[in-house]
């Protein structure tokens, strides 16, 4: 999908460098990939204090295999 996006230079050369991807493409993605991971484990933090989600050693095993 083409989107066309006005992105700030110096951030987008920085996590170019970073992550010693050379498309600003792959930035893109890897910066999207890092803000979703990020995300998901606030949330699974979130929700172990909340005691919404308790982990028994099957869980735990399953959740690694992935």
């Amino acid at each position: 999908m083409r989107t066309t996006i006005d992105i700030n230079n110096d951030l987008l050369n920085e996590v170019m460098a970073l992550s010693h991807v050379q498309t600003k493409k792959e930035a893109v993605e890897i910066s999207f990939q890092s803000f979703i991971k990020q995300k998901r484990i606030e949330r699974l933090i979130k929700r172990m204090g909340s005691g919404i989600l308790s982990l028994t050693q099957k869980n735990l095993k399953e959740a690694r295999s992935r």
